[in-house]
């Protein structure tokens, strides 16, 4: 007679099934801040990625132009409407709340990424960091995340080209664009607006240990500190020397 053998199925019991979560849940807790990071990099890495494309157009545009780095208007006189006696003798600039001769404000397709970006657009896609995208809805109405130099082109006695020479400071260490907050509308920077009371560059974009990322004369790009990038703004201030002033575009 033939016995046969019952083997009963054993499922898992309530403190296995406890262990085995607190397992996946301690490799998620491992691993989530890994991935948060690989993605955090992808992002810089895809800004730098924009900015190193915006420094090929604007030595481009340089080479068209004479040597000069970006679009400039007219020389701001007095009298001129919507200025005072401290612009008067500076280029326009052609950015937000900005005005023509005659007074008119600069309507967006005449700013300056329209004599740039080809097809001319005030607001080209490249212009707008991946981790700020929600300058797109920002109440502002300002759609990009980037903002040129000013004291490049202050005016005709402080215009750096290509191949300007400088006085202790060769192109690699001078910023031709950086990062702007996202509720600020401004297409310019300059030194003192780093801080209060005019805070308008974003310095910690990618981080409070990385900074925000700078595209440079040699059209280099990388991510820096607010200070290193605030002492490479103005050209005729010698190196690590912080520049005081602010200037409105």
């Amino acid at each position: 007679m033939n016995q046969r053998v019952i083997r009963l199925r054993r499922g898992f019991t309530l403190v296995e099934l406890l262990v085995v979560i607190g397992i996946i849940s301690l490799l998620i807790a491992l691993l989530l801040p890994a991935i948060q990071r690989a993605s955090q990099q992808a992002q810089t890495v895809r800004c730098m990625a924009n900015l190193r494309s915006i420094g090929q157009l604007l030595q481009i545009y340089a080479n068209n132009n004479g040597g000069i780095i970006y679009p400039i208007g007219a020389i701001i006189m007095p009298g001129d409407p919507g200025y005072g006696p401290s612009d008067w003798g500076d280029y326009r600039t052609l950015g937000e709340d900005d005005f023509n001769p005659d007074g008119t404000p600069l309507t967006p397709d005449e700013r300056w990424p329209v004599y740039v970006f080809d097809p001319p657009i005030w607001n080209p896609p490249i212009m707008i960091c991946p981790t700020d995208s929600e300058v797109l809805s920002n109440p502002s109405g300002q759609q990009h995340s980037y903002l040129l130099n000013f004291h490049l082109e202050e005016s005709p006695t402080q215009l750096v080209k290509l191949g300007t020479f400088i006085p202790d400071r060769p192109s690699s260490t001078i910023i031709v664009m950086g990062e702007k907050k996202t509720e600020d509308g401004d297409y310019y920077m300059s030194t003192g607006e780093f801080g209060p009371p005019r805070e308008i560059v974003e310095e910690y974009r990618h981080g409070t240990l990385l900074g925000s990322n700078y595209l440079w004369m040699d059209w280099h790009v990388s991510t820096e500190m607010p200070m290193v990038a605030e002492n490479a703004v103005d050209p005729w201030v010698p190196v690590g020397t912080l520049g005081t002033g602010t200037v409105d575009h």
